[in-house]
């Protein structure tokens, strides 16, 4: 079984060439510049193309090139060798105002940033052929986290705050996130392209951690005295996965409690380096 990879430069791609080690990597510019003709030489009968390029900033057209025009080119590309495409989708198609904070496949999005609306887009795309897997990935928790996340500009607040022996001040410690581990991920991706179940799924652990709290974990475990602080600049906000439809077709589950995640910012704040915060500040979840 032939697999590509697209978008093996970008920080999720480098997690799945590790575990899809004997995948072609291609380049998701190359793929846009060509309008897919460079897959062509690449694909056979039945092979998998996984996307996992996409970009969460560099301005609208960056945003609707890499997040909405690339699936439907690669969506074209497996109808033609009858293939499959696994589209690493995203939570932010969800939006923040699903009831209770839970997040359901059926659930109507309602994205509320450029990157959930081209996102959303793109699953739209992706689904249209009928012969895509759809997973759409909550928060990612990895040491070093993701440049420009919530995560890295959480533990470079805390290395900051313990460095200068000071409490620790979060935008907003009561917001709820659903978190997964990159392992998760990697697996989920490798079941679908062998499964190739087709539909929008949850990569998610159904379980809520509240950010104020995985800061406390980690403060007692770096042993530290000092407090969390909530400025309170965001209202707490709530986004929680369902994760049942994925297990029951993957075989797949998560589970990342509060310490668990206290021990990732943990080890990011002691030993990651970690991207200068914005100069706003942080970053709205």
């Amino acid at each position: 079984m032939t697999v590509l990879l697209v978008g093996a430069a970008g920080w999720l791609g480098g997690f799945f060439r590790e575990r899809l080690p004997d995948a072609v990597a291609v380049s998701a510019s190359d793929v846009l510049a060509t309008d897919g003709r460079v897959l062509e030489p690449l694909l056979d009968a039945g092979a998998v193309v996984v996307n996992a390029a996409g970009a969460r900033s560099g301005g609208p057209e960056t945003m609707r090139r890499l997040n909405a025009e690339l699936p439907g080119l690669l969506v074209a590309e497996v109808e033609r060798v009858a293939g499959h495409l696994v589209h690493l989708a995203s939570a932010a198609e969800y939006g923040l105002g699903q009831p209770g904070g839970l997040c359901v496949e059926d659930a109507v999005p309602a994205p509320e940033s450029e990157y959930g609306r081209t996102k959303l887009a793109g699953t739209m795309r992706a689904l249209d052929g009928g012969r895509a897997t759809v997973l759409r990935v909550f928060n990612v928790a990895a040491v070093p986290p993701q440049a420009g996340t919530p995560l890295a500009d959480v533990a470079g607040r805390v290395r900051s705050a313990v460095a200068d022996d000071r409490d620790v001040e979060l935008l907003s410690a009561g917001t709820v996130r659903d978190w997964v581990r990159p392992s998760f991920v990697c697996a989920s991706v490798a079941q679908a392209a062998q499964g190739r179940t087709v539909g929008v799924f949850n990569v998610c652990s159904g379980t809520g951690v509240a950010m104020g709290a995985a800061v406390e974990a980690t403060l007692r475990r770096l042993g530290s005295t000092k407090r969390v602080v909530d400025l309170a600049v965001y209202p707490p906000t709530t986004v929680i996965g369902s994760p049942d439809r994925w297990r029951d077709a993957s075989g797949l589950g998560e589970a990342l409690s509060v310490d668990d995640l206290g021990a990732i910012l943990g080890s990011a704040v002691s030993g990651a380096e970690l991207e200068q915060r914005d100069k706003d500040g942080g970053h709205r979840w």
